[in-house]
C-alpha cells in the first residue's frame, strides 16, 4: 500500500507540474497549434483550452 500512496503522491506532483507549465506557456502553445492567432491578448479562453485537450490528448 505503501508504493501506491507514493505513486499517487509523485503522480498528483507532476500534475501539478504539468499545470503550471501550461500556465505559463499556454498562451505560446495555443499559438503554435493554431487555435490563436500571434496578437491575441487577454486570458485563454474555455474553447481554446478545449481545443488545447483535444490537440495534446492521446489517441485511444
Amino acid at each position: 500500500m505503501a508504493s501506491r500512496s507514493r505513486a499517487r503522491n509523485a503522480l498528483d506532483a507532476f500534475a501539478d507540474l504539468v499545470e503550471a507549465a501550461v500556465d505559463v506557456h499556454g498562451r505560446e502553445l495555443a499559438v503554435r497549434v493554431a487555435l490563436l492567432a500571434p496578437d491575441t491578448t487577454g486570458l485563454l479562453a474555455h474553447d481554446t483550452g478545449d481545443g488545447m485537450s483535444e490537440v495534446f490528448r492521446k489517441a485511444d
